[in-house]
């Protein structure tokens, strides 16, 4: 799941508050990609922690992860 956000403060608190399991982080478009099974109900808790934290979600987009994600994420290391 990759979320917007619609400033740079909750940008800030959500990448603090989601820490380890951000995948990929964009402080120039204020978006995070989180991993997630793909569920309805993964995609709903992930909102809901956000809300509860209140930090404001502008936007989601659900993404399929490239070969290229995949292999960074068993390989450790971090696009360019």
């Amino acid at each position: 799941v990759e979320l917007l956000f619609g400033d740079g403060e909750n940008y800030d608190k959500a990448a603090v508050d989601l820490g380890a399991s951000v995948a990929h982080g964009d402080p120039d478009q204020r978006s995070l990609a989180v991993p997630t099974d793909g569920s309805a109900a993964q995609v709903r808790e992930l909102l809901e922690r956000m809300e509860q934290r209140g930090i404001t979600v502008e936007k989601f987009t659900l993404k399929r992860p490239s070969l290229d994600d995949v292999f960074l994420s068993l390989t450790g290391g971090e696009r360019s």
